[in-house]
């Protein structure tokens, strides 16, 4: 029997398993005596066993009877971080109010999880969170599911893949982080974790990985997701350990309370079907070209025909030189790009200064039946920015900070602090702002056991005056970007996808490159920040046939994101290209 069949009808809203009785969307329970009591998902071809105490008890594919659950690595399906330490749940049992609601008690603190079945997947949403009194429920986790499964592991994809099974995880809204904590990768089997196994030109421990839902683990697989509360400040960490305070964020989007994900089992040759049905019927991005799912769209790996020099004066005759090639995009390379400055992402001359005159050379582009793109340095703000000129813009991308122990004057170059962690090493940049004063300094020497030497001021930086500041005051951390200029806050990325997306609509431009992508989380916000950049600006197009390139991948930006190419970090030999390949078509995207 060929347990792969499968039958599409009248498109991917009808998709239905041949041989298999799929359940009712409600009958995610079994209900046994006057207690009913949790035991089975149905998640396409996977069936997932819970015990009564919510734990996962098996991972079978439903065809063949076959458990991919990793032996003896049983976790809770879900569980809190509470008042710092991991609560899992001691009990699951099926609400009395709706039947597709599973309760998960624990000892202070009680999820409420929805499980609706659909053929080809499952969603999860938790939809009710209580703590007993005083109790700070700081983060949900989604397993990690531990699995034998890893023939191919999709990082960002969020699959993991056996001989013949696939199980995957998708986040379903943007506060539903593929990945894990940097700060609980106990609770997530971090030592046993494979960090960067296709040999990606990243750091070891870069801070994209831990944004991945999949990850190789010595002995298989993990699929995984989380969701912060960040109702108030929280002090989250980088890879690195480097503590950054975050937050606070208004409702819903600051609260664990709709966190989502899409679980499912499928063929290794079906997996792509089910995540486009996954994207389609959960109001996911899904760029086209053409009127065709990029991910399957033979276009989406077609080169760029990239010009340094694109201006309103040689558009016409760039897009003779790409039509003679048959390439259908010229793409502005240029080191910024067609752009002033990053951060307000003004048209610089070349493009003719103005959205109006931009859109003036798209259209000569298009006349020769060419597309325009540009290239972007993501969330970078350059030092000439409006947002970095004085007074500077107080929501810039801040890490830890100290206090002034003495008081300091307008030309001092030497300040007192009483710390000296929030100085070290951790983010890019030795640069502080104190009020509307932005400034450099050398190095940190310890004076006392609460007071630490701050030397090499160099004062009055980006157009600031230099401030003469009492005893007690702040002095922030600044974050620096990798070419020395900052990096916003989330309001600020949140304002960048919007005129990003206003330059493209307003513009008619088809394509860009997310460069340094990793920015986006090195503010703190990890994927979660990729999330707010690549899927606020998706949002806001007008037209969904746009080609994105990005230097990095996160799970919660994969829906909208077209492509990865990326070889600026060092040397890119053939060896390398064939790696990173290979994790591109891991994760069903283009060979480049």
């Amino acid at each position: 029997m060929d347990r792969r069949h499968f039958l599409a009808v009248s498109g991917l809203s009808s998709i239905t398993a041949m041989g298999l009785t799929a359940a009712p969307a409600q009958t995610v329970y079994a209900a046994t005596g006057k207690a009913p009591r949790a035991e089975r998902i149905s998640a396409g071809f996977l069936s997932m066993g819970l015990t009564s105490s919510g734990r996962v008890r098996s991972l079978v594919d439903r065809r063949s009877g076959t458990d991919h659950l990793a032996a003896g690595r049983s976790v809770p399906l879900v569980s809190v971080v509470a008042d710092g330490r991991q609560e899992v749940p001691a009990a699951v049992k099926v609400s009395p109010r709706d039947r597709r609601v599973l309760v998960f008690t624990g000892e202070k603190v009680t999820v409420e999880v929805k499980v609706v079945d659909f053929p080809t997947h499952a969603t999860l949403e938790v939809v009710g969170l209580t703590a007993a009194p005083g109790v700070d429920v700081q983060t949900l986790l989604w397993g990690p599911l531990p699995t034998k499964l890893d023939r191919t592991i999709g990082e960002t994809a969020g699959v993991v893949v056996g001989d013949d099974f696939v199980v995957g995880v998708r986040p379903l809204n943007d506060k539903t982080v593929g990945g894990w904590p940097n700060e609980h990768l106990a609770y997530g089997f971090g030592p046993d974790l494979v960090w960067n196994p296709y040999g990606l030109q990243t750091g070891e421990k870069d801070e994209w990985l831990a944004s991945n839902v999949a990850a190789k683990t010595t002995w298989g697989s993990v699929l995984r997701a989380t969701t912060y509360d960040y109702s108030k400040v929280r002090t989250r960490q980088r890879t690195n350990g480097y503590e950054i305070p975050l937050g606070p964020l208004p409702a819903p989007e600051g609260r664990i309370v709709g966190s989502k994900i899409a679980l499912f089992g499928s063929a290794p040759d079906l997996a792509l079907t089910v995540l486009s049905h996954i994207a389609t019927q959960h109001g996911q991005a899904y760029p086209t070209l053409d009127g065709q799912w990029q991910k399957a769209a033979q276009r989406t790996s077609q080169s760029h025909f990239w010009v340094h020099d694109l201006s309103t004066g040689n558009v016409t005759a760039a897009s003779r030189f790409a039509a003679q090639a048959g390439v259908r995009n010229i793409y502005a390379i240029s080191g910024d790009g067609p752009w002033a400055s990053h951060g307000h992402y003004q048209f610089n001359s070349a493009f003719g200064g103005s959205d109006a005159a931009a859109a003036r050379l798209v259209a000569a582009a298009t006349k020769e039946s060419t597309e325009v793109g540009v290239h972007t340095l993501s969330v970078f703000i350059d030092a000439h920015d409006p947002y970095v000129k004085a007074p500077a813009d107080p929501r810039l991308a801040v890490g830890g900070s100290v206090r002034l122990t003495r008081p300091l004057g307008a030309s001092d170059t030497t300040l007192y602090a009483d710390g000296d962690r929030p100085l070290g090493p951790g983010v890019d940049g030795h640069r502080l702002r104190i009020g509307d004063e932005i400034l450099t300094y050398g190095s940190v020497t310890k004076v006392s056991d609460s007071e630490w030497q701050v030397n090499g001021l160099a004062r009055a930086q980006w157009g600031s005056t230099a401030l003469a500041c009492p005893a007690g005051t702040t002095v922030a951390r600044l974050i620096q970007n990798g070419y020395g200029g900052a990096l916003g806050s989330l309001p600020i990325t949140d304002e960048i996808a919007t005129r990003l997306a206003t330059a493209y609509n307003d513009t008619g431009i088809r394509a860009t490159s997310y460069d340094g992508l990793e920015s986006a989380g090195y503010n703190g916000w990890g994927g979660y920040g990729f999330a707010r950049l690549v899927n606020g600006v998706y949002r806001q197009l007008d037209s969904k046939e746009f080609i994105t390139e990005c230097s990095n991948l996160a799970s919660n930006t994969w829906d909208a994101q077209s492509r990865a190419s990326w070889g600026e970090i060092g040397r890119t030999d053939y060896a390398q290209l064939l790696r990173s390949n290979t994790f591109y078509r891991a994760n069903y995207l283009p060979g480049m």
